[in-house]
């Protein structure tokens, strides 16, 4: 059934695409002119001291998970309501218990289409399909670290903005749905010798995903120039399930895999147009974990520069 999904998905991308979350903060329906290029780099920083077990509480890990990466988005306006773009992040290095590792990540393709504008409401829809191009990691090598999930994701999102009428303020809404395919990965020799039947490789079959965000956006509060934002978003990833010639296997493989995350990340952004006539923006965020289960307390720093041409 996913299989098919995919191949529907894949025709209805040429047709109404839409794409990962592309430009920073709200509003989420923003669009690229026709014509015009977008280009947008942003280095991440995360970092995981602590993580939520299966009641929500909090536990100290041995040593913090820090990733840091760079990502480039980019993005053509077809026509003023529909443009198409891909990402391609870059790992600079995933640090656990003094390990580390770089590369290409998973990449991303897709768009976005505007199907309803006014002087105060928009809404777009966006799909993307994520490939799993960045590496998996080997499950008999305790040194290595995984670039890439290893399995075909499709993103589908509804975005809708409001804008007030004296224009300073807008509030937005963003509801995204994963549909994350099957795949076949290498059980590992260790992971064989543990589990009586266990073949050379397994299915996993993903959980779907389900992440909704309500954002505010506030201008005029200095210079038109300068805004800032506020968004408060929840993630809900379904149960992974597992198949094998190993019962056993399965259950391990599946315990505490469904997971929910819920946090608040204030941002700020610069548009260098007004005043220096430089069609550039820049924006810095820091994502602040609230609540979860079965997930990494993370907070995230996220840095980036936006050029429009």
């Amino acid at each position: 059934m996913k299989r098919l999904f995919l191949v529907l998905a894949s025709v209805y991308l040429f047709s109404v695409l839409g794409a990962h979350q592309t430009l920073a903060g709200s509003p989420w329906s923003e669009m690229v002119p026709r014509g015009l290029f977008w280009t947008k780099y942003y280095y991440v920083q995360t970092s995981s001291p602590q993580k939520f077990d299966n009641t929500g509480e909090k536990h100290d890990l041995a040593e913090a998970i820090k990733e840091y990466a760079h990502s480039i988005d980019m993005v053509y306006g077809v026509t003023d309501n529909f443009f198409v773009g891909a990402v391609i992040p870059y790992y600079a290095g995933r640090c656990y218990l003094e390990q580390s590792k770089s590369g290409i990540g998973d990449i991303e393709v897709g768009g976005q289409y505007r199907y309803y504008k006014t002087d105060k409401w928009s809404s777009a829809l966006r799909v993307g399909i994520r490939f799993p191009t960045g590496h998996v990691d080997d499950p008999d090598d305790a040194r290595d670290i995984s670039l890439g999930t290893g399995y075909t994701r499709i993103r589908i999102s509804n975005l809708a903005d409001y804008i007030t009428p004296d224009k300073d303020w807008i509030f937005s809404s963003k509801l995204r749905f994963h549909l994350q395919l099957e795949d076949d990965y290498d059980s590992g020799a260790t992971a064989k010798a543990t589990y009586a039947g266990l073949g050379d490789t397994y299915d996993k079959d993903p959980g779907e995903e389900l992440w909704a965000a309500l954002g505010v956006e506030r201008r005029n509060l200095f210079p038109d120039d300068v805004r800032l934002s506020l968004t408060l978003e929840g993630r809900f990833h379904a149960k992974d399930n597992y198949s094998s010639d190993s019962d056993a296997f399965n259950h391990k493989k599946e315990l505490n895999t469904s997971t929910i995350l819920y946090f608040i990340q204030p941002e700020v952004k610069y548009n260098l147009w007004t005043k220096h006539k430089i069609p550039m923006r820049i924006y810095l965020n820091y994502r602040i974990p609230l609540d979860g289960r079965n997930t990494y307390e993370t907070s995230r720093l996220e840095a980036g520069v936006e050029v429009f041409f």
